[in-house]
């Protein structure tokens, strides 16, 4: 079992794909649970208080995080969850706001956590 957590948001889609070749090649069967976001917060980044004074910047984001599967026939996404899926007592810390926004179609898919088999 791998874990990236904040990392591959960093990465060219290029090293993403490294990434999962690697894993995949040299443990064949494991587990990998990563985090992911769409494009369009990627282009958004510099716009945002938390990351606008940084200066690294994200590089990779997915629309559809299944689309990983088309890479490699031997990477599976096992289970993908959004921010509308954590559980309540955490949801509701980010107010009205930002919990109806994360329910809307194009912005539910925003940031996503999911775990892949590969191999």
């Amino acid at each position: 079992m791998f874990v990236a957590e904040g990392v591959l948001l960093y990465l060219s889609e290029s090293q993403v794909k490294q990434v999962f070749a690697l894993l995949v090649e040299n443990f064949p069967g494991c587990y990998f649970a990563f985090d992911s976001m769409s494009p369009f917060l990627v282009k958004k980044q510099r716009k945002n208080d938390a990351t606008k004074h940084y200066s690294a910047k994200f590089d990779w984001g997915i629309k559809d995080i299944r689309d990983i599967t088309k890479w490699d026939s031997r990477y599976q996404i096992l289970e993908v969850k959004t921010m509308k899926d954590a559980p309540s007592q955490y949801y509701q810390r980010m107010g009205f706001f930002n919990s109806f926004i994360f329910s809307i179609p194009p912005f539910k898919n925003m940031f996503r956590l999911s775990l892949a088999k590969l191999g």
